[in-house]
């Protein structure tokens, strides 16, 4: 989660995720999930802890008595909490017996020695380098998946970026050329295509407010009309207060409340959080230490009725 990266020194930007990367993520996990051990003793409660957070834990021995055992406690953790540990366990028991259930995995393409980092002097797009180098964008995705939008901007600089071996040559011979090109200008088609897509975006609700107005709310999410009819099922523009509209944002794009024209973001910095499956309002405030879920529902103009269903985006307080 975000804020346990930060502890770790992993950073996260408009471009770049580290949680993404497979050796610092693996490094800060394992460190993290040791400093819980030391405190709590058992690895079921420290993953339980990984999971909900230290003080969810405490909360759960504290309410059940004392009790330090994960299934005695179980039923006063988050739902969400509840479930993590039995799941982690399943996890590790089919990477160990899965010959015996006849699962077989698939082979990896990249294995670890046949890639390799190189270093990159200037700014350089994902589709520019798989066109010199003859490999497939989705192949260098794979690769470098710290990077969100499939480009090393120069404010990332000096970065470095993963290539099959055999193609680290090819980059250095023309790495210039790659630095120099530039994309076409969308064309029409080309835009309206990629603003109704949902891919690699998440949904939100939108809860209609007075004096809003379909275009106006589109202009919030650099979306069209067409598209939040689209997205909704809707046959015309009608919409009303407190109507719930369901609208897809890039990870990096603002939702429609700016966090400064709220009371409570005024007070603290704030982070984007994606609903998982079993979450709840109750599990989320509790993950995040939320004083309350009426904050909680405040921040994001939502009711307290409101079900959260997964991909939705909420906003958190962190509070300085």
């Amino acid at each position: 989660m975000y804020n346990s990266c930060k502890m770790f020194d992993l950073r996260v930007t408009s471009y770049v995720d580290e949680r993404m990367d497979p050796e610092k993520s693996t490094e800060a996990a394992c460190k993290y999930l040791q400093y819980l051990h030391r405190i709590f003793g058992d690895w079921q409660l420290a993953i339980a802890a990984y999971n909900g957070g230290p003080g969810v834990v405490r909360e759960a021995i504290q309410r059940s008595g004392g009790k330090t055992d994960f299934w005695e406690i179980s039923p006063y953790l988050p739902q969400q909490t509840r479930n993590y540990v039995p799941i982690f366990i399943a996890a590790n028991y089919i990477l160990n017996y899965s010959r015996e259930h006849n699962i077989v995995t698939t082979p990896n393409q990249y294995p670890y020695f046949r890639v390799a980092p190189v270093n990159v002097k200037k700014s350089v797009s994902f589709k520019h380098a798989a066109a010199v180098l003859g490999v497939p964008v989705e192949e260098i995705q794979k690769l470098n998946p710290i990077y969100k939008k499939d480009i090393i901007p120069a404010g990332e600089l000096p970065a470095q970026l993963v290539l099959p071996v055999e193609k680290i040559g090819l980059f250095i011979d023309n790495e210039e050329e790659i630095y120099s090109m530039k994309d076409e200008p969308k064309k029409y088609l080309e835009l309206q295509k990629e603003l109704s897509s949902t891919k690699g975006k998440y949904m939100i609700y939108h809860v209609v407010k007075a004096g809003e107005y379909f275009h106006k709310i589109a202009m919030n999410y650099s979306c069209t009309t067409h598209n939040i009819m689209e997205w909704n099922n809707m046959k015309n523009h009608d919409i009303y207060i407190g109507q719930q509209l369901k609208i897809w944002v890039k990870p990096s794009e603002q939702i429609s409340q700016k966090p400064q024209r709220d009371p409570l973001l005024k007070k603290s910095k704030f982070l984007l959080y994606e609903v998982q499956e079993g979450d709840s309002l109750q599990s989320i405030a509790n993950r995040f230490e939320v004083e309350s879920v009426k904050d909680l529902v405040k921040v994001n103009n939502m009711n307290q009725s409101n079900v959260v269903e997964p991909g939705m985006v909420l906003k958190i307080v962190q509070y300085e």
